[in-house]
């Protein structure tokens, strides 16, 4: 049988360094994923009430910046006679 060598122990207290670490940031972590979520719930308590209430949120819904891409040039064409159309270029000769 081959006996195993121990590592030595600065190898060994670095690893519980680093384990130690690790555990705080997971914590860390957690308690911001807790947090968030108990302010979620306390939102969605508040808009149930507000709209029983009858209270409307003004920043819910969409904003009004911008439109559908592929329609940046705004209306053209719309009417009736010479000239009005998609594919209405002006005169020819």
């Amino acid at each position: 049988m081959v006996s195993r060598k121990e590592p030595p122990a600065s190898l060994c207290s670095g690893a519980d360094i680093f384990r130690a670490d690790r555990k705080k940031d997971l914590e860390k972590s957690h308690a911001v994923a807790i947090k968030k979520r108990n302010d979620n719930i306390a939102a969605r308590n508040e808009s149930k009430k507000n709209k029983k209430k009858g209270i409307k949120n003004k920043d819910k819904g969409k904003p009004k910046g911008k439109g559908r891409p592929g329609f940046e040039g705004g209306k053209k064409g719309k009417g009736k006679g010479p000239g009005a159309g998609k594919g209405a270029g002006g005169d020819k000769k």
